[in-house]
């Protein structure tokens, strides 16, 4: 039998932080105008409580020009 390729760690590793940064995209999207959050409670939204330097970073390179 032939097993399929396995991805590289470093590829999977990448696609899990694009997911991680549209998930954080998604959830800034979802804030109302007007209204302010915290690094931290979007990361606890996303089920991932110690992740606020996390969405930090995904902000800082956020291509949307619409969210702050």
């Amino acid at each position: 039998t032939v097993s399929a390729p396995q991805t590289p760690v470093s590829t999977r590793k990448l696609n899990m932080a694009g997911s991680f940064r549209d998930s954080v995209y998604s959830r800034v999207a979802e804030v109302p105008c007007g209204y302010v959050t915290t690094y931290g409670e979007i990361a606890r939204s996303l089920k991932k409580p110690q992740a606020a330097r996390a969405v930090g970073q995904a902000m800082r390179s956020n291509p949307h020009s619409w969210v702050p």
